[in-house]
């Protein structure tokens, strides 16, 4: 599980079907929560330009140019790879498309 034995950052924003709002956590050496929204954005069936990032300690998490989390990390982790994680609920396979995806480096 990417979770354990590596360090990274998560970005969940379209959980609500899990009961969760939007967050901001990073894995290793423990789980630590930097931000959560008030409130889900994001519903099934509709398109979103979705934006996550970091500079520095800086962590946002942006959602059609709103930004709804945002928190520091006073140790950051180094660059990495990145992973895409989609899971369903109660046996319900997940979809999603995925397109036009941008990587900076600031």
């Amino acid at each position: 599980m990417w979770t354990r034995g590596t360090q990274n950052y998560f970005f969940a924003f379209h959980n609500q079907a899990h009961d969760s709002k939007p967050f901001i956590r990073r894995f290793q050496p423990e789980m630590t929560q930097f931000a959560i929204a008030d409130d889900n954005v994001m519903h099934a069936g509709t398109f979103n330009t979705v934006e996550v990032g970091r500079e520095g300690g800086k962590l946002w998490l942006d959602v059609d140019g709103v930004r709804w989390v945002e928190g520091v990390d006073p140790a950051p982790l180094a660059g990495g790879h990145i992973g895409f994680r989609i899971r369903g609920i109660n046996g319900m396979i997940a979809a999603c498309l995925i397109r036009n995806v941008t990587l900076e480096q600031r």
